[in-house]
């Protein structure tokens, strides 16, 4: 009978916590990402198909639009991770 009512205890207690975090989750708000720019001049041509590239300047990571975008990006993740 004690072991019984302690199971019944920590299924509740398991409960009451899933429903608790249930509740948080439903009242945060959408996560608003920056707008990534998208280049529709830039192509490759690999067997003679054309490949668009519309992110390949984010591979210029020295440049002032790159440094721009992932420090917009990290003000949304470390804001969600605080």
């Amino acid at each position: 009978m004690k072991t019984q009512l302690l199971i019944g205890m920590a299924v509740m207690a398991l409960f009451t916590s899933c429903q608790s975090d249930k509740k948080q989750e439903m009242n945060q708000k959408p996560i608003a990402y920056p707008t990534t720019q998208k280049d529709t001049t830039v192509f490759d041509t690999y067997f003679n198909t054309k490949v668009a590239d519309p992110y390949r300047w984010l591979e210029a990571d020295t440049s002032a639009q790159t440094k721009a975008w992932v420090t917009a990006q990290n003000k949304v993740t470390f804001d969600y991770l605080a």
